[in-house]
């Protein structure tokens, strides 16, 4: 446990009239097991898991390993397991179709390579039919979540506790449609703010046109959060500038800070901002892309 209540923070980051990415940083209780399925509850009767052999550091190549037991026995069972784009597959494959035995836990490992910095998720499902006269069948899936950051790296079967979520809405509070977003970006913490403890917010920012001039921003609550610095690699074409006062989605923000300039087609930015959180509490971060 932390020699303090842990620090809860809301950070936003997003798209102003594009879209808006949600990381929540909170306590999560992770299973040491997976929960037993019993037949005739609303759990199918197969237990799965998946897990990493390591480390997932930048880079590294890692076992990872789907576990399936069914409680029944399943003369015609099929795997699938599906990977992100920056999990590389090195050896094994993705796809299984076989017999599984009633109480006999069968391992499907692959060897795969940790290709980019981020935040994402593996996932892998069994499918059971007991019986090939009738349709029934059974189903179950089970996460791998990761969080790397270079020589740092997190997996679990449950989200961090920065998880994010993607909701595409324009200032209005409209849907905006798949695929008209000329800018793509995502923001994520390179460990859960702790309190007294310096955590990164690290956000990637990646144009599908080029675009003259765009604003990006981090607006840090008024209190409990100290910014102690901030790199931009792009230092000559974005220029930082303290941000003025602004209205987001129909709420009123800041100052902040921002950076000003181009962005050039599919050549992705990346800023980063150190925190440390000076008090225990909750609050919010913003960060926003604006044309």
């Amino acid at each position: 446990m932390l020699r303090k209540t842990r620090t809860l923070w809301v950070i936003a980051a997003g798209l102003v009239g594009l879209a808006v990415i949600l990381l929540a940083a909170g306590c999560v209780t992770i299973p040491t097991k997976p929960t037993p399925a019993v037949l005739g509850k609303l759990e199918p009767p197969l237990e799965v898991d998946l897990f990493l052999s390591g480390q997932p550091l930048l880079g590294s190549t890692q076992t990872m390993t789907f576990t399936v037991k069914p409680l029944i026995d399943a003369p015609n069972a099929m795997v699938t397991i599906t990977l992100p784009a920056e999990i590389e597959l090195v050896s094994g494959s993705l796809t299984w179709q076989g017999e599984l035995r009633k109480e006999e836990e069968k391992l499907f490992p692959i060897r795969v390579r940790i290709t980019a910095d981020g935040y994402y998720s593996a996932k892998a499902y069994v499918m059971v039919r007991p019986d090939p006269k009738h349709e029934l069948t059974y189903g179950r899936t089970a996460f791998l979540y990761f969080l790397v950051d270079g020589t740092e790296g997190w997996a679990s079967n449950q989200p961090p506790k920065n998880n994010w979520v993607a909701n595409n809405v324009s200032p209005g509070g409209l849907p905006v449609p798949p695929g008209t977003e000329r800018i793509t970006a995502h923001a994520y913490l390179t460990r859960p703010l702790e309190w007294d403890q310096e955590t990164d917010i690290i956000y990637e920012i990646t144009p599908t046109a080029d675009i003259d001039h765009v604003e990006i921003g981090f607006i840090p609550p008024q209190a409990g959060l100290a910014v102690i610095e901030q790199e931009n690699p792009r230092q000559k074409s974005l220029v930082w500038h303290p941000a003025a006062e602004r209205e987001i989605l129909g709420t009123k923000v800041g100052p902040a800070m921002g950076w000003y300039g181009p962005l050039v087609k599919d050549d992705r930015t990346v800023i980063r901002v150190r925190l440390k959180p000076a008090t225990t509490g909750e609050g919010a971060i913003i960060a926003y892309v604006s044309e």
